[in-house]
């Protein structure tokens, strides 16, 4: 059964139609990944023979194979397995489409990461088979070293070729048509990332969005279609691509009944809202395709790295610090009537509350629904407690919360959960610091928002840096923000 669709405006005299492309010998978009592949591995299996050969030149004075253990057809034989292997672990990740290679930002990592991967494996499997004795280590050493320098010299020297290529027509990918609203698709950078691609548009049909006092009826709109699908028989199309927004279903099949008649494939673009879900990491569960809006702050590998790392260092401190505790106690007991240790209910990952420990620096141990900042000469702080928060030396028994799984070296620091309550309710996104244990030590502390925080203003920074450090978790930014809180101790004075 058609559809009626008349809520929409449309403009004839819009549609463009550009000349056609120059009909000089141009190379095709989809030949360009086989041809740098089968050129990485040829120019790899190259390096790995000429590897060998300058190795023993420069250590043996020797070029000669035949006295070798290893003959010319052998090292052959392993660079191209090792190059076949590299290019099938990184062809998936798309280092080698077009709009990778063509890229102003050179990729680096990837390549290294499983070129060093591919080396690491064949180095297991020689020792497994015992075949190793077959190869020279200083070789072999050789081949891995100038094998990546080839990987990213081809990426370097092939990318201005590829892009003057791109820009002069000598590279042409698809040729397409493109029904919607253009204002749309242009402004969204579709046009830039088509060209990347080698991509050129042949024509466009415009379809504007709603207009007050305008209407379009369904034989305009099918007039137009029928102009497209002429065209498209008339030129040599390879896809159509509709820029209409993916919440009008209606006009969507609308346009798809009347474009289905070409034996074209048919891609629907992303409009604003789809395009900033479809930049999330994609995940399938079974038959649905779902967008990660949020991901999960740390893998379970990377817990497992974070959690050792904090148990490992943890119990090695606490033991190394054990003397300045003693002596830290006995100064406490002899500066001040009270316990050696405060105690106070704090949230940590998820909400859940446990109680932190730290030395007791004030005459007062509060732990209620009203908590009073310290503040610049604060009577309630001791005198031994003013150079224990000064020094943050009586921050160290947190080490126990470390241990006991509660903390983590580096984190979001917890607050009282009476001043959770009152920043949750004036800063929005304060909860998401929980989303990761809290730690000793944390990257706002590191740059500068450390102490009193008496503004909302300043409260909000120090949630920034929280919230930036649970969305870039790695191991090294822990290690790093360590060795900045020792330079932070150092310089800072404004602990009170």
């Amino acid at each position: 059964m058609t559809s009626r669709y008349q809520p929409e405006a449309y403009d004839t005299a819009r549609d463009r139609v550009w000349s056609e492309p120059s009909s000089k010998p141009a190379l095709r978009q989809a030949s360009v990944t086989p041809a740098f592949v089968a050129l990485e591995i040829l120019v790899l299996t190259l390096v790995c023979i000429g590897s060998d050969a300058a190795y023993h030149a420069l250590v043996y004075q020797s070029f000669d194979f035949a006295n070798r253990p290893i003959e010319i057809q052998s090292l052959a034989g392993l660079g191209l397995a090792m190059a076949a292997l590299n290019a099938a672990l990184l062809r998936p990740y798309g280092s080698y489409r077009l709009m990778t290679l063509a890229s102003d930002r050179l990729e680096i990592f990837r390549p290294f990461l499983m070129w060093t991967l591919v080396f690491l494996f064949f180095s297991a499997v020689a020792f497994t088979l015992k075949v190793g004795g077959d190869f020279s280590r200083g070789s072999m050493l050789s081949f891995y070293s100038l094998g990546l320098v080839a990987i990213i010299a081809l990426r370097i020297c092939l990318r201005p070729l590829l892009r003057r290529a791109i820009s002069t027509g000598s590279l042409q990918g698809h040729k397409l048509v493109i029904v919607g609203d253009t204002r749309h698709w242009a402004d969204a950078g579709t046009q830039d990332a088509l060209s990347m691609e080698g991509a050129r548009v042949l024509a466009t049909f415009h379809v504007s969005e709603k207009e007050s006092g305008r209407q379009i009826f369904e034989q305009e709109l099918d007039g137009s279609l029928r102009r497209l699908v002429a065209f498209a028989r008339s030129h040599e199309v390879d896809k159509v691509l509709l820029a209409l927004p993916w919440s009008d279903e209606q006009l969507v099949r609308h346009v798809l009944e009347r474009v289905r008649v070409l034996p074209l494939p048919i891609y629907l673009i992303p409009d604003d809202n789809i395009r900033n879900l479809l930049r999330k990491p994609l995940t399938q569960f079974g038959s649905i395709c779902g967008a990660e809006l949020q991901r999960r702050p740390l893998s379970d590998a990377e817990q497992t790295i974070k959690r050792t790392f904090d148990i490992v260092s943890a119990s090695a401190a606490l033991v190394a610090l054990l003397p300045l505790f003693v002596v830290v106690a006995i100064l406490i007991k002899l500066d001040s009537r009270g316990p050696i240790f405060f105690r106070q209910t704090r949230a940590g990952f998820s909400g859940r509350t446990f109680k932190i420990y730290k030395f007791r620096t004030m005459s007062t141990m509060d732990d209620g629904p009203v908590v009073q900042q310290a503040t610049r000469g604060d009577l309630r702080v001791t005198r031994i407690g003013r150079w224990l928060r000064s020094s943050s030396i009586d921050e160290m028994p947190q080490l126990l919360n470390v241990v006991f799984g509660q903390m983590s070296l580096v984190g979001p620091r917890p607050h009282a959960l009476a001043h959770d309550d009152y920043y949750e309710k004036a800063i929005a996104t304060y909860a998401y610091r929980q989303h990761v244990k809290p730690g000793i030590t944390g990257w706002a502390q590191v740059n500068g928002f450390r102490g009193e925080t008496p503004t909302i203003d300043l409260m909000e920074r120090r949630v920034e840096h929280d919230l930036w450090y649970v969305a870039n978790w790695s191991f090294w930014l822990d290690v790093r923000t360590l060795f900045m809180t020792v330079g932070a101790l150092l310089r800072h004075r404004d602990i009170y």
